[in-house]
């Protein structure tokens, strides 16, 4: 059986954005890669809940605005284009 480096599986490509100004050890670059999987969990929850938040916002306003809780199962009897 063939045996990959971890810098094959995860791509020579992906890890070329962690390098910054100088060429790092490959080490580097995965404890870089590392780093930012890390950062980035710490956004996932508040995405999250901003994203159903701007949604269920959609959602209310455009209730009110075509005057049908079900407007999206109804979308065919509305024009969301035309003025009010």
């Amino acid at each position: 059986m063939m045996q990959k480096t971890v810098e094959e599986l995860i791509s020579t490509t992906r890890l070329e954005g962690y390098k910054g100004k100088s060429k790092n050890h490959s080490e580097a670059l995965i404890l870089r890669y590392n780093f930012n999987i890390e950062l980035s969990k710490c956004f996932y929850a508040p995405l999250h809940l901003l994203e159903v938040a701007i949604r269920n916002t959609l959602t209310i306003e455009i209730q009110k605005y075509l005057n049908d809780n079900d407007w999206l199962a109804n979308y065919q009897n509305h024009n969301l284009f035309q003025k009010r």
